[in-house]
């Protein structure tokens, strides 16, 4: 008779050292070998909310944010990250709002919210550098109401998540940082917004 088997999946700890399984930027995609022996590279693509490059997956994506199931995937290895191992997690609220408001781009009434809701808490952190209670409150405050769509032009992003490091906490850490001050310097044309928001 037959046995069956499904192989264990590595440890997190293994697969943050490992790079067939690390999801750290500066890494290619992995190397996978089919029956045959022959070596292919998974195929990437663009996301259509941050533009950065991510394997072409077929998974779950959001309800309503542009992200594509690549990007969607990374976002939540990162979240994964935050909620295992708490030296991860204060970064958990820079990248939550960041992602949020590369990816809130439509007409649906709940991207329109998320647009001004983390707008508003990714200004609070990295320019008026309010502590994380102030910014889960506001978050709350703006949660209750409509918004309008936002004029003009949507802004370009110049980064993505694919350029935050999961491979350990202290680069996790700054690469987010880094991501979030850049994503709030493409939305500097909104500033008088963000400010105005953060009054609530």
């Amino acid at each position: 008779m037959k046995m069956f088997y499904t192989p264990r999946r590595p440890s997190a700890q293994r697969r943050r050292s490992d790079p067939r399984w690390s999801g750290s930027p500066d890494r290619p995609a992995p190397d996978l070998e089919d029956n045959r022996g022959e070596k292919s590279v998974i195929p990437k693509t663009a996301c259509s909310g941050c533009n950065g490059l991510f394997c072409a997956i077929d998974g779950p994506k959001h309800p309503y944010l542009t992200a594509s199931a690549g990007c969607w995937a990374r976002f939540g290895q990162s979240l994964a990250l935050h909620y295992s191992d708490q030296r991860y997690w204060p970064a958990h609220q820079l990248l939550t709002d960041a992602y949020a408001l590369q990816h809130s781009e439509g007409d649906d009434r709940r991207a329109i919210r998320s647009t001004h809701v983390h707008l508003a808490a990714l200004f609070a952190q990295v320019c008026l550098e309010q502590p994380e209670a102030r910014v889960v409150s506001l978050r709350r405050a703006l949660s209750g109401f409509d918004y309008h769509k936002l004029p003009g032009a949507w802004p370009t992003p110049s980064a993505s998540i694919a350029d935050v490091d999961v491979s350990e906490p202290e680069r996790h850490l700054a690469t987010v940082a880094t991501f979030a001050r850049t994503v709030m310097t493409d939305w500097s044309e909104f500033q008088d917004l963000a400010e105005k928001l953060c009054k609530v």
